[in-house]
């Protein structure tokens, strides 16, 4: 009896499972029923159930289908041998929506409709799936993270919605005027659609929607420590996509987090992972781009890792870590048309941002108040700004802008300045940039030091600022900008990022032609 007990202690310290089941759910099969056993042949009929069951070493199986409900695990797993899995069946696509279809509209002119005893404060209505409205009148994110607009019923617009929380009165006034009945509209009436504790994997899962902004900015999916994500879907959340934090030991591998109301991803946390995912069209709320928006935007992380990630589109910094993160690596990513690149603020030494290509964002590269970052071989093409490392005065704490390396570099066809680097000062001193390329197909090259006057070409800034002695002014030459091969001719391969992943760029660029 000892020596049982023993093992059966043994294997949960180790966090092997002593005891697992494989259970399945399926809401499209006729037999399904949460009392029956949960087998292949009898599936439970909801992820709710299957969520309040599933223990240390249990695998959850899920038949395809569109599941309305809000999933919260009751339970965590307790090792790598023991975790909880939640997975899709191979083949099949599994839904999780927090958005309900609204029925029974009562007509109030061309376009404009109404739908009364609607009991849930919706922070968010999708026509057809892919068609947000815009919030009319007062919210939670109103007045730090977004602008409010209008006030009630006579300031809507085509396009847009309002709650009445005092009459529960549902209003939509259809984009171009449209007959609802012609669409399918939804509206969010549960806050999140899955969220997972400790040790869990989750594989294949699509979430749809959420409500967060109701009550805060949570993520419609939040994970914990010891979580692998890996092939799951986040689309059209109201607020923050994936969110988990503070929270160690995270991946997050083959997923995709796309058109959420604020940010794809947010995380806090260390041994962190993302990688081969995508963060794009983020931001439709248009809540202000200097808070919480984007494609990804971290604070307090260390030794967190961004690799081969895309980030296209997105109202906001594509990749984004603010306030004290350290150990960072971000590489092999594919930033287009945000409004930043990739964005590293108030932060700590021994981060890394290298071999990465930032095309057609207002700035490719920013690091504000941070030191010790190295930022290198990066191609940086179009825009206004290719490279930015500024010190600010800020009085929320500043680390000032020291000891940064930026060299290996390419950036071309930046219309405001290739290079903005605070000169020597109280707040800026041993930061060094050499060993770059630039170019201007309309002359010379534009450089700041700081925010004072730009100066113009590479002989002016180096007797100015000293920096960039070794650095080239010429044409790159590249393979096919138009269709974004940034490869570099010959002689200049030694700048920007390799071809490999200038190749890779290239393939995700025309695969969304």
């Amino acid at each position: 009896m000892r020596c049982a007990l023993f093992i059966v202690v043994l294997a949960l310290l180790s966090g092997g499972p002593v005891w697992s089941a494989v259970y399945y759910v399926a809401n499209n099969d006729p037999v399904a029923d949460d009392s029956g056993p949960g087998s292949a042949e009898q599936p439970w009929c909801t992820l709710s159930h299957a969520a309040e069951v599933a223990v240390a070493g249990d695998t959850v199986i899920v038949r395809g289908g569109v599941y309305r409900e809000a999933v919260s695990f009751k339970n965590s797993g307790t090792g790598p041998n023991a975790m909880i899995r939640l997975q899709a069946a191979p083949g099949e696509v599994v839904t999780i929506t927090a958005l309900d279809p609204v029925s029974g509209w009562e007509k109030l002119g061309d376009g404009f409709y109404c739908k009364h005893e609607w009991e849930s404060d919706s922070q968010m209505v999708l026509v057809d799936g892919v068609v947000p409205l815009v919030q009319i009148g007062p919210h939670p994110l109103v007045p730090v993270f977004a602008p409010q607009v209008g006030e009630g019923l006579e300031d809507m617009f085509p396009g847009s919605f309002f709650y009445d929380k005092g009459s529960k009165t549902l209003y939509v006034y259809m984009p171009a005027q449209r007959p609802a009945e012609w669409h399918k509209v939804e509206a969010a009436v549960r806050d999140f659609c899955l969220a997972v504790g400790e040790w869990t994997y989750v594989q294949g899962i699509r979430c749809i929607g959420g409500n967060r902004t109701r009550v805060g900015m949570e993520g419609t999916f939040t994970a914990s420590h010891h979580c692998v994500i890996e092939d799951c879907v986040v689309e059209w959340a109201d607020s923050c996509g994936l969110a988990t934090g503070p929270a160690e030991n995270v991946t997050v591998r083959h997923s995709k987090f796309n058109y959420c109301g604020m940010v794809g991803i947010t995380m806090m946390g260390r041994h962190i992972l993302l990688e081969d995912c995508e963060t794009s069209y983020n931001n439709w709320r248009h809540t202000n781009p200097g808070q919480h928006s984007g494609g990804m935007k971290h604070v307090l992380c260390q030794d967190l890792t961004v690799r081969r990630h895309i980030a296209m589109d997105n109202w906001g910094a594509g990749i984004w870590f603010d306030i004290d993160c350290k150990d960072i690596v971000v590489e092999e990513c594919l930033l287009v048309n945000n409004l930043v690149g990739i964005q590293y603020e108030i932060s700590l030494p021994q981060t890394t941002i290298r071999n990465n290509v930032c095309l057609g964002n207002a700035l490719g590269i920013w690091s504000s108040t941070s030191s010790g970052v190295t930022i290198e071989h990066n191609t940086c093409v179009g825009g206004d700004e290719g490279l930015r490392l500024i010190a600010d005065d800020r009085p929320d704490g500043n680390v000032g802008l020291r000891r940064n390396v930026v060299r290996r570099n390419l950036c071309a066809a930046n219309r405001v300045c290739a290079l903005m680097l605070s000169p020597e000062g109280p707040l800026a001193s041993e930061n060094s940039s050499d060993y770059n390329l630039f170019f201007s197909p309309t002359g010379s090259a534009h450089f700041k030091p700081g925010y004072a006057p730009s100066v113009d070409g590479l002989a002016a800034w180096r007797e100015m600022s000293g920096q960039d002695l070794h650095s080239v002014e010429a044409d790159p030459r590249f393979a096919d900008q138009r269709a974004g091969y940034l490869l570099p001719a010959e002689e200049y391969r030694s700048y920007g990022a390799s071809p490999q992943v200038l190749q890779w760029a290239a393939a995700q660029m025309q695969a969304r032609r």
